[in-house]
């Protein structure tokens, strides 16, 4: 059987010293871990010709996904400001939306936090405010970046709609 050379960190070594009262037996442990990494390469080789397919798949369910939750994002927005939205909400909801598109979210919130902060003109909301909001209009406490831009947008459309009459 051929012999290999094999480095450990000094406190993995350590360990081993300590454990030499059990009698380990080092090269069986060694060689199921080699066996483990080869198969494991071996399978990862394997379905490397499939992974375009497992791509576009995934792909087409990401976007399938994104589209649903863009579409509710954007009849809940308009229902919201059709039946509950105040004027001054819509207004920064306008604002919010033609700002904030594509930015990126410090913390301690995510898009659908800074998106019911700009609404309540309110630099730092609690967050079960926030997961309130978002539960009483989407029921999610915690909506995507997708269903809250598309949220704001339904909700600009209809303050657009209607500013020139009120």
């Amino acid at each position: 059987m051929p012999k290999i050379t094999i480095y450990v960190p000094d406190e993995l070594k350590a360990e081993m010293d300590a454990a030499e009262g059990q009698q380990p037996n080092w090269s069986a442990v060694a060689q199921e871990a080699f066996r483990l990494e080869c198969a494991r390469l071996l399978t990862r080789k394997r379905s490397k010709g499939k992974m375009n397919e497992t791509i576009e798949r995934l792909r087409a369910s990401k976007e399938r996904v994104t589209n649903q939750e863009k579409a509710a994002g954007h009849a809940a927005g308009r229902a919201w400001a059709m039946e509950r939205a105040e004027f001054d909400e819509l207004r920064r909801a306008a604002e919010f939306y033609n700002a904030e598109r594509g930015g990126e979210w410090n913390a301690p919130y995510d898009a659908s936090g800074w998106f019911y902060a700009a609404i309540q003109d309110d630099e730092r909301p609690e967050h079960r405010d926030v997961a309130s909001f978002w539960q009483d209009e989407a029921d999610t406490d915690e909506p995507s970046e997708e269903f809250v831009f598309a949220f704001a947008e339904g909700a600009s459309e209809v303050l657009n709609e209607v500013e020139d009459k009120l």
